[in-house]
């Protein structure tokens, strides 16, 4: 087939590049930094310069893409978007209905909330990663050691999260919120945080925050606020309340992020690593490798889990509804269910080497055989109708 990939930056977007043309399709592109998702008078050049110039049989981006989504609905040719983040709050917009789209998302939860608006083109399928980059990378030497008892490569959603930055919230309302994050921060496995969060409290929560609807989107404050604010302000308590117990425990623990820390956080942060040629090293050379899901991640399994799996590491992760479909516990992957538990976890991994190789083992085999882009392209394009 030919393609036409809308790329913006994502990282997953060389390794499904790469794939698409080993299965033997001929791949176009446009590259853009566009001005927002919604309209982007660049984007819309691009895209129609490059379909009005070829045929295509689909254009494919990482994520939704509102405004290409529109492009395609005029000329009339299928746009594949695989979503691989959340919150996704561009699946709200209203040119999610249009015939043309086939959107693929990754987290159930996330499906069931959407699969209603366009029942015959939106669909669930988890993430896959770019196993033939990292067999690459593997191959490739390193000058930097990226050994460590444990290491967490990821955003501390320091900038990320616009949670504090809304003021004059009243005070039973930033008790109800702050009560609200404790409580989901001692949950795993079940997101509790829109169920929780009453449409009153939401709705008054947003207008201090300022947040405004557009005509083309749906609208849905319960979830927006959730997902953006709460939902990101809970990943960001996590992460640093894991990463300062481990920075206290005897381990070696690495710390890989862009993300301002301060304080002990600053001694062990190694800063950023690319994300093609340095995070497989990372991954191999760690003995433990921690997944943090953002809460605003309900169910689903985020890209990092089969990315640390994928470059053989072993992986600890935090529990998520879907885990134990795809993946078994305690012989691909091993599991936290609290901070606690977390350290017990890490004490046992770093003192067991055998079982931790053997399950990083297992669990590298499962991914290479079901979750590369290699296998998992092929069966998005056939459920898109592409054969």
């Amino acid at each position: 087939m030919r393609i036409l990939f809308c790329k913006w930056n994502g990282c997953a977007e060389i390794g499904m590049e790469s794939a698409m043309k080993r299965l033997g399709h001929t791949v176009d592109f446009v590259q853009y930094a566009f001005e927002g998702a919604d309209y982007s008078e660049e984007c819309v050049n691009l895209l129609q310069a490059q379909l009005e110039r070829n045929t295509y049989d689909l254009v494919f981006s990482q994520n939704f893409i509102p405004i290409v989504s529109k492009v395609c609905n005029i000329f009339r040719v299928k746009y594949i978007s695989w979503v691989m983040d959340s919150p996704a709050y561009h699946l709200y917009a209203q040119t999610l209905k249009s015939p043309y789209n086939y959107v693929f998302i990754f987290d159930r939860m996330l499906y069931e909330r959407f699969v209603h608006v366009n029942p015959e083109h939106i669909f669930y399928y988890p993430l896959a990663t770019c196993m033939y980059e990292w067999e690459h990378a593997k191959r490739q030497k390193s000058n930097r050691d990226f050994s460590a008892d444990v290491s967490f490569l990821g955003s501390m959603y320091v900038t990320e999260s616009v949670y504090d930055a809304v003021k004059d919230v009243p005070e039973y309302i930033h008790g109800y919120m702050e009560g609200l994050l404790e409580a989901q921060l001692n949950v795993y496995g079940y997101n509790f945080l829109e169920d929780s969060l009453p449409i009153e409290i939401a709705t008054q929560y947003a207008e201090y925050a300022d947040w405004r609807q557009t005509e083309d989107y749906e609208r849905d404050v319960k979830g927006v606020v959730s997902q953006v604010y709460l939902g990101k302000k809970c990943a960001q308590m996590e992460r640093f309340r894991i990463a300062e117990a481990l920075t206290d425990s005897e381990m070696d623990f690495k710390l890989y992020t862009n993300s301002p820390v301060t304080g002990k956080l600053q001694t062990v942060n190694q800063g950023v690593v690319g994300y093609y040629d340095e995070m497989p090293h990372v991954f191999a050379q760690s003995k433990i490798n921690l997944n943090i899901t953002s809460k605003s991640i309900c169910s689903g399994l985020p890209l990092r889990l089969f990315d640390i799996m994928g470059c053989g590491g072993f992986l600890l992760t935090n529990y998520q509804s879907e885990l134990a479909e795809y993946f078994e516990i305690g012989k691909e992957l091993a599991v936290y269910e609290s901070i606690p538990h977390l350290l017990e976890q890490v004490r046992y991994y770093v003192d067991h080497e055998d079982e931790r190789r053997e399950i990083a083992k297992r669990g590298y085999e499962k991914v290479k055989q079901h979750f590369s882009y290699d296998v998992a392209l092929p069966e998005l394009f056939y459920i898109a109708g592409l054969r």
